[in-house]
């Protein structure tokens, strides 16, 4: 009786073990799911005990995962390096023009400012473009304010360059060449472009050259290139209503801190703890004066500073997966986000499982369109790219400790890597397939089980404190950047 079965249990090995992998046929591409709050998880996989249904489940091998090397997105290095190109010219066109001003040794006719900066703030002073906060009711001394007076501006024509605004109830006229308040004097001639020639000609407020150039310019909290200047006429002296901010429609407005202030120049910056808040098109500049009258300019750009942060969900509608055919027999994807591995939340960004009983698939047999799965992130809010991505990868298992199944046949397809191309990723797959034996029932038995698994983790980089997807601010992150805590 023991020689028979023994016999048994060396013909049942013999029937299991799978001969070299067969060429596949093409399968079609499937996206899962039509949106974020549909994600389709995997499974939890089913306890094991006696039963035959039970043994003859097969998941990852989660105490072999494999970490493959981060890949950077070249498109999101690009971006960034364009950007911040953008940037340093800029502030090397600054930093030239306050050289060159401090040369000529332009000093303000009255006493200006104590300190070294002022902060003025966001929330103050009537905003041109209708923006609801609230306006300031302090005054110079012998002036009301525009804002206590209840009158909207009034634009006054400059010629193209950008507008000014007179407060209503009363007369006030901008400085004259000559009079105590004009710096206009002081300047030479050929001076950011003729500027001393230019508002002796027409001293009406208005604001000529920003940055040092007539061209928008791209204000930014990033302190290596958080420095501005701003060129034209009738500025005034400084003082409580004095102010300078950059906002677009109610949504957005950031006030400037205040380094020096001339009748025809002013040097600012932004507060670096700016955070929450996206990049802007189309922003308009408002200086106002002591006396409340405003002159602006549009078209700037605002480029928040930037960070890091992992994609917590990627939405089903972004993700295309593959689908394999053979033999009446498919190898379709499970697809769970924020990833969950066997029943357990296993963090960002993604997770995707095959699995199929019977069957080998061999990546490379695949068109070459059909060998990975696809992400698109063009849906990112704006300011954010893709930067890196990272998978972790998991062999089938076809026995462990808790099963004394005997491993016949294992063999591995494929190469597993990820390839960026723009705002897509494509992840090539691999996966591994074996067949094995109960030793003790040699009738219970795994044929050609098929697995392939991986773990997609997305960094993103974009607009600090802001949610990649949503583009929302976080208030928790905001509250760590004006803490100093991040």
């Amino acid at each position: 009786m023991k020689i028979r079965f023994l016999g048994m249990v060396v013909m049942g090995a013999c029937f299991l073990a799978a001969g070299p992998a067969r060429g596949q046929q093409n399968g079609g591409s499937r996206q899962i799911g039509d949106g974020a709050t549909n994600q389709r998880e995997v499974p939890p996989a089913a306890p094991r005990g006696t039963s035959q249904k039970a043994k003859l489940q097969a998941g990852p091998d989660l105490s072999a995962a494999k970490q493959l090397p981060e890949v950077q997105n070249p498109r999101a290095i690009q971006l960034d390096s364009a950007a911040l190109s953008v940037l340093q010219s800029q502030r090397q066109a600054v930093d030239a023009e306050v050289m060159a001003r401090a040369k000529l040794g332009v000093q303000p006719g009255k006493p200006e400012l104590t300190g070294s900066s002022q902060t003025m703030a966001s929330h103050n002073g009537q905003l041109l473009g209708g923006n609801s906060r609230s306006a300031s009711t302090q005054a110079s001394p012998g002036t009301t304010s525009q804002a206590a007076r209840g009158s909207a501006s009034v634009p006054v024509s400059n010629g193209g360059s950008g507008s000014s605004s007179k407060a209503g109830g009363g007369s006030i006229n901008p400085p004259v060449s000559g009079s105590t308040n004009s710096k206009i004097g002081v300047l030479a001639s050929n001076a950011s472009g003729n500027l001393a020639i230019t508002c002796a000609t027409n001293p009406t407020m208005r604001i000529l050259n920003v940055a040092g150039s007539p061209a928008p310019a791209v204000f930014t909290p990033l302190i290596a290139y958080d420095l501005y200047t701003v060129a034209g006429c009738s500025f005034g002296t400084s003082g409580p209503d004095a102010k300078a901010y950059i906002y677009k429609g109610g949504a957005f407005r950031e006030g400037f801190q205040i380094q020096e202030w001339h009748d025809n120049w002013i040097k600012l910056s932004l507060d670096p703890k700016i955070s929450g808040v996206l990049d802007q098109d189309d922003i308009t500049l408002v200086i106002q004066r002591a006396d409340g009258t405003q002159a602006s300019k549009g078209g700037f750009k605002f480029h928040a500073v930037r960070a890091p942060a992992p994609l917590q969900l990627i939405p089903s509608r972004w993700a295309h997966l593959v689908t394999w055919s053979q033999d009446n027999k498919s190898f379709s994807p499970e697809y769970s986000s924020p990833a969950l591995i066997d029943g357990k939340a296993a963090g960002p960004s993604a997770y995707v499982s095959r699995f199929v009983d019977g069957e080998k698939f061999d990546p490379h047999a695949q068109a070459p369109d059909q060998q990975y799965d696809s992400y698109d992130f063009s849906g990112l809010a704006p300011g954010w790219t893709a930067k890196s991505a990272q998978l972790k990868t998991f062999d089938i298992t076809c026995s462990d400790k808790s099963q004394p199944f005997i491993t016949t046949y294992y063999e591995r397809f494929g190469t597993w890597r990820a390839q960026w191309d723009g705002n897509a990723l494509h992840v090539y797959l691999a996966d591994a397939s074996c067949s094995s034996f109960d030793a003790a029932m040699p009738l219970v038995n795994k044929h050609n089980h098929t697995g392939s698994y991986y773990q997609l983790v997305v960094m993103a980089y974009g607009p600090r404190c802001t949610d990649p997807l949503t583009g929302k601010p976080d208030q928790q992150c905001i509250q760590r950047v004006q803490q100093g805590q991040q």
